[in-house]
């Protein structure tokens, strides 16, 4: 089975409707616990996304040098 990419933009674009969800006056306390895990999730991903691009960033940088 073929490995799904990560895509960060659709990532944060998931995290921001979470965002707005809790913006809203009348929120469900179920439904907001899990869209806390997922914002969770979200954020884990993206953080080792950015990471993982830092570091390939920094290598790249040292060939240069």
């Amino acid at each position: 089975m073929a490995k799904q990419s990560f895509d960060i933009t659709k990532a944060m674009a998931e995290l921001e409707a979470i965002s707005t969800w809790f913006d809203e006056a009348d929120i469900n306390l179920e439904q907001g616990l899990g869209k806390m895990k997922r914002a969770r999730e979200l954020i884990d991903q993206i953080q080792a996304r950015l990471k993982k691009t830092e570091n390939e960033f920094v290598a790249l940088k040292a060939d240069f040098e």
